[in-house]
């Protein structure tokens, strides 16, 4: 009896200690509830960051194995994709090689990498911050890494805010570029007086004639600087000579808006929409 009248003495006694220091006892019951708190933000940021990058990854494609060889036959592919737990192989060319880029003192670093002739690659991806990737055949095309872009303050020109394209008959080659334009603009929503400068391709001069006035564009607007006839016309790369001409004419206009249109082989045409930055 006098045990147990003891214990509850003491219980008594815990029991008033903990009341004084109940503001000691709260503050470390809160600093506890506060690390577990933190503990299940941390587990969850930490998941949330490892769905991300698994995400990104797979939308990537990104390649878990690099394996470099010299001078090997493209059907060693073929072997390795037999190999157990191999999912999908591309093989690609890559080298390093130093540029003459105008503007820079010294030699740039860059990598030569060929890409598919149709379509993206198979792995490994580009996550472009901006503008697209680049496409085969464009001699004059570079993918820039945004790292390199700050750096030198290099900026991005103008975005591109449509694009079609349309095709007919190959007798009707040359009229192919006026459907090109109406489903442009039929897509973008605008009309031809929309676009403060046009750029279209002259594979001769009369088919220029006979774009603008099925499309009723006002010829002040259109090839400021001289055409393909005056300017030239390169071979397998009207594309980039007619974009970038268009690009340097709203810049040294102060203009915004700009279409280019040409005419391609076996009756078809492309149309493309930019905007300034």
């Amino acid at each position: 009896m006098s045990r147990l009248l003891a214990l509850r003495a003491l219980d008594v006694k815990l029991l008033r200690d903990l009341w004084r220091l109940r503001g000691q006892v709260l503050a470390i019951a809160m600093v506890i509830a506060s690390g577990v708190a933190v503990l299940v933000m941390s587990l969850g940021a930490l998941q949330a960051l490892r769905d991300t990058a698994a995400a990104f990854y797979e939308r990537g494609r990104f390649a878990d194995v690099f394996a470099r060889l010299e001078r090997a036959p493209e059907r060693l592919a073929a072997r390795i994709a037999e190999l157990p737990g191999v999912q999908a192989v591309e093989t690609r060319i890559s080298r390093l090689a130093v540029l003459d880029v105008e503007g820079f003192e010294e030699p740039v670093i860059g990598r030569l990498l060929s890409i598919p002739e149709r379509g993206e690659p198979l792995l490994n991806r580009l996550s472009l911050r901006t503008g697209r990737s680049v496409q085969p055949g464009r001699p004059d095309e570079a993918v820039l890494s945004e790292a390199f872009a700050e750096a030198h303050g290099l900026r991005v020109m103008a975005r591109i805010t449509g694009y079609a394209a349309a095709g007919g008959a190959p007798k009707e080659l040359f009229f192919a570029p006026i459907k090109a334009v109406e489903q442009l603009m039929a897509k973008t929503k605008t009309k031809i007086d929309s676009f403060d400068l046009i750029e279209a391709n002259e594979a001769f001069a009369v088919q220029a004639l006979a774009d603008g006035r099925a499309l009723g564009w006002e010829w002040g607007r259109v090839n400021v600087n001289g055409g393909a006839v005056a300017l030239g016309h390169p071979i397998g790369a009207s594309g980039t000579r007619i974009l970038t001409t268009l690009l340097y004419a709203l810049e040294d206009r102060g203009a915004s808006t700009g279409l280019a249109t040409l005419c391609l082989g076996g009756g078809n045409a492309v149309a493309l929409a930019v905007e300034m930055e």
